[in-house]
């Protein structure tokens, strides 16, 4: 009964300051910086900005103008999870079954 009462301590103990930060953004002790309107007009530069200039983008080399790099990317990903895929195979078909009797 002392285990189970330090255990549930403990826990709690961990779990309300997550608790709290996940509410956090929901506060409205800090909300936003102005109105939707100027939010609305602060994403659409965003994104006139981003077309104005499509090599600078997000950053997320999937979406870069170079598409070598991108198929390099590919290249290299299917190569490990080949490697892992063969491996598991090869495994797999290397260990017999043992014989059961009925």
């Amino acid at each position: 009964m002392v285990m189970t009462s330090l255990m549930l301590v403990v826990g709690t103990s961990f779990f309300l300051p997550t608790l709290q930060n996940t509410f956090a953004q929901y506060s409205a002790t800090n909300p936003a910086p102005g109105t939707l309107e100027e939010q609305l007009k602060l994403a659409q530069d965003k994104v006139t900005i981003a077309q104005q200039n499509p090599s600078t983008g997000s950053g997320t080399s999937m979406l870069n103008t170079d598409f070598n790099q991108t198929l390099i990317v590919i290249a290299i990903i299917v190569a490990i999870f080949g490697a892992i895929a063969g491996m598991f195979f090869a495994m797999g078909r290397g260990k017999q079954q043992p014989a059961t009797t009925h």
